[in-house]
């Protein structure tokens, strides 16, 4: 349902976006060789953002160098209130936690990549259509995930341990999360590659402005089990399907 919602939202945006640009821009011609996109993107395992530098070799050929941060939940992932949290609208969000969660992970991917149009008669106002690819490696990073611990002397905040496993994995124990910035001067490292390849929907894909939407599946694949859960298992392939809003600027 989440994931429905961040996807009505992308639509939205992009048709704005596109109504907003078309009173403003006017056709460009061949002479057109480069391109600036970035992106929002909403997909089965989380969040992405990124940006492309692009080269324009044909008219129906673009080629790209790709950088992206996306994160990567494990599907297993269930949201749930901490111990003693007060329910209502003006609930503290990190009394909020993800039970049995020991790391959360994110991939940086740089790549190369490409757009392929599979005609270009719609240079002015319609939409183009093409292929679209991207293929390099991806820097794995683990944060370990902090839980509010209820203790004697009150509440601590700690990463998972085998210490204090008995309270970590205790619904009654934990008040909640500490927070997104929490632990990220402890990241650990999981080399790997990803993979994607989707469909390109440009509105006037040899203007100035560019104005998109791509949507496909991506394949995350690391070297190692990424341990994420402390109950359930872990795994080092993640597979999703994306959609993703591009808007930038082409010269």
């Amino acid at each position: 349902m989440h994931l429905i919602k961040i996807l009505n939202l992308t639509l939205l945006v992009s048709f704005l976006a596109m109504q907003m640009f078309a009173q403003t821009e006017t056709y460009a011609d061949s002479k057109l060789d480069k391109e600036v996109v970035f992106s929002i993107q909403a997909h089965t395992a989380g969040i992405a953002i990124g940006a492309d530098y692009g080269f324009m070799k044909k008219p129906k050929f673009t080629q790209l160098l790709r950088f992206e941060i996306t994160s990567l939940r494990h599907h297993r992932e269930i949201r749930q209130q901490g111990s003693g949290a007060v329910s209502g609208p003006f609930t503290n969000a990190s009394h909020n936690y993800i039970f049995g969660k020991q790391n959360s992970f994110y991939g940086i991917h740089i790549g190369y990549g490409g757009k392929l149009y599979f005609s270009d008669k719609a240079r002015k106002q319609g939409v183009a259509v093409g292929f679209s690819y991207a293929v390099g490696p991806s820097i794995g990073l683990t944060k370990p995930y902090y839980l509010d611990l209820r203790v004697l002397d009150g509440v601590v905040s700690e990463s998972y341990s085998e210490e204090n496993r008995s309270c970590f994995l205790n619904t009654a124990c934990v008040r909640g999360s500490s927070g997104f910035l929490t632990g990220f001067g402890e990241l650990g490292f999981v080399p790997g590659g990803f993979i994607k390849a989707g469909l390109n929907f440009d509105w006037g894909a040899y203007n100035h402005f560019v104005k998109a939407l791509d949507m496909g599946i991506m394949l995350d694949i690391y070297t190692q089990e990424v341990p994420i859960m402390l109950t359930e298992d872990n795994k080092a392939i993640f597979p999703t399907v994306y959609i993703a809003l591009q808007l930038g600027k082409r010269w």
